[in-house]
C-alpha cells in the first residue's frame, strides 16, 4: 500500500479559533471611519485600522502555518505531525491501535471537516487527536485503518494513494 498525507482544512481552523478576530476587525474598520468623521483626528482612525490589520494578519498567518500539520498512513503506521514552534510527531503502529473514532460538530459537518481520535494499547486517552481534517479524506483513512486492523484485503483509491 502506498502512503498518503492528509492536511487540515483551513476554513474550519480559522472559524473555530479566529472568528473573534474577524468580527473585531469588521467593527474596527467602520469604527475608525466613524471616529475620523466625528473628531477629524486621523491618528485614532489609523490606530483602529492598524489594529484590525494586525488582528486579521496574525489570524491568517497562524491559519496558514497550521497547514503544516498532517496525518500520514505509511506502511504499518499512522503518523500525526503538528506544531509550529514546537514540532511534534506521534506514530501509532497499526497493530497497537485499539480504538479509532470520528467526531464532527454541526459546524464541522456543515463545512466537511472532522476530528480523528486514535487510541493505542497501554495508553491513557487518545494518542492522536487530529482536528479540522477534511471528512471525505478521513473517511477513506478510517476505512483503510479498519481494513489494516482487521487484515482484510483492499487498497486505497488511486487518487489518494498518489498524495
Amino acid at each position: 500500500m502506498d502512503s498518503f498525507k492528509i492536511r487540515p482544512q483551513p476554513l474550519s481552523f480559522f472559524i473555530k479559533h479566529y472568528v473573534w478576530a474577524a468580527a473585531a476587525a469588521l467593527l474596527l474598520i467602520p469604527g475608525g471611519l466613524l471616529v475620523l468623521m466625528q473628531t477629524q483626528v486621523l491618528e485614532f482612525a489609523l490606530a483602529a485600522w492598524a489594529v484590525a490589520v494586525i488582528l486579521l494578519s496574525a489570524a491568517l498567518i497562524h491559519t496558514h502555518l497550521h497547514q503544516r500539520a498532517y496525518l500520514t498512513l505509511a506502511g504499518e503506521e499512522l503518523i500525526y505531525e503538528f506544531g509550529i514552534l514546537d514540532h511534534h510527531r506521534v506514530a501509532a503502529p497499526i497493530n497497537k491501535i485499539t480504538d479509532v473514532g470520528l467526531d464532527a460538530s454541526w459546524f464541522e459537518r456543515l463545512i466537511g471537516a472532522c476530528t480523528l481520535k486514535v487510541n493505542t494499547a497501554g495508553g491513557t486517552g487518545y494518542e492522536i487527536l487530529a482536528e479540522d481534517f477534511p471528512r471525505r479524506e478521513v473517511d477513506v483513512l478510517y476505512a483503510e485503518l479498519m481494513r489494516l486492523m482487521r487484515k482484510t484485503p483492499g487498497s486505497l483509491p488511486d487518487e489518494l494513494a498518489k498524495k
